[in-house]
């Protein structure tokens, strides 16, 4: 017959087993689907893989999706096609987002924005936005019915944080429907390219932060998705930093906007990633647009402009790149 002392010692240790596998099963994992993937050093620079803009931008008093958003479906995916500019490339998000539901089974959550002028039917015009965009993903795409849910407010059809100081003219930027997750941070969206000009493959393995016009503040949502960027960074790699201001209407270039946004993301990088080298490139100087962008005055634009870009570059073991 076992004694007490084997018996206790038996059951310690069956203990300690259920313990451990209950913890391990209640650790959430890493969530390395939301970032892109590092390519190798033997990558070829005409591929890329970049992050689009998770939001759809929509004209005075309508619901209908632009013309200029590219909704014919790619062949053989979003990874063919060549696209000049990143411009380019997200007027294909809508159909990158699908491809990524059907293959990731992720959800999304659809909030849609208007003007002031517009908020005078209850948001109407806010939800029918953010209807037209599930209503193409369900039934023009296949997306499961369920994996895309739509915010009805009957009050809230501002965004939560206007970006125009210069009256009306930037009312297009309120005229929008942003992607996010159910958690409410702006959805990853990536493209996978095959071919791409020099302009897109500089962003390979990297991290695009928009701002608000006249803004170098780092918004919880911003923080989470560098959060995300850096948790697949390799030990002691590094960071090169850049960034642009707005130079489309009126220009935030007379500022120090710029290198007050690169160091406010370096500043984050440096308690986050001590272990990183940070490189902080040239900051735009107002005179071009960045990533080869066309010279049109429209809201994604803009929003493209006000970016820090966090590029990735791996360090060798002997310290080179």
């Amino acid at each position: 017959m076992q004694s007490r002392r084997e018996i206790r010692s038996g059951i310690t240790v069956i203990l300690v087993a259920l313990l451990f596998r209950i913890v391990m099963i209640g650790t959430p994992k890493p969530r390395t689907d939301l970032i892109a993937p590092f390519q190798s050093s033997d990558t070829t620079s005409e591929h890329a893989v970049i992050a689009l803009l998770p939001v759809i931008f929509f004209d005075s008093a309508s619901s209908d999706i632009p013309e200029r958003y590219d909704l014919e479906p790619l062949p053989d995916g979003s990874a063919t096609g060549y696209y000049a500019t990143l411009h380019d490339a997200y007027l294909r998000v809508l159909d990158v987002l699908a491809e990524q539901l059907l293959t990731n089974q992720q959800y999304v959550v659809l909030q849609g924005f208007e003007e002031r002028t517009d908020s005078v039917e209850d948001c109407y015009l806010a939800r029918s936005r953010a209807e037209r965009i599930r209503n193409y993903l369900v039934y023009d795409r296949g997306v499961d019915p369920r994996r895309v849910r739509v915010l009805h407010s009957n009050t809230r059809c501002l965004p939560p944080e206007i970006s125009a100081r210069d009256g009306r003219r930037l009312n297009c930027e309120y005229r929008r429907v942003e992607i996010l997750t159910p958690a409410r941070y702006p959805f990853p969206i990536f493209m996978h390219v095959k071919h791409a000009s020099p302009a897109i493959s500089q962003l390979n393995s990297s991290c695009i932060v928009t701002f608000d016009v006249h803004s170098d503040y780092l918004n919880r949502s911003q923080r989470q998705q560098l959060g995300t960027f850096l948790d697949a960074v390799p030990l002691g790699d590094e960071l090169s930093i850049i960034a642009n201001a707005d130079v489309v209407g009126k220009s935030e270039s007379d500022s120090r906007i710029a290198p007050q946004r690169a160091n406010r993301v370096a500043e984050f990088i440096r308690k986050v990633r001590p272990d990183c080298r940070i490189v902080i490139g040239n900051k735009h100087s107002g005179q071009s647009l960045p990533f080869g962008l066309p010279s049109q005055d429209l809201p994604e634009i803009r929003y493209l402009c006000r970016s820090v870009v966090i590029q990735h570059r791996k360090i060798s073991p002997d310290g080179t790149r």
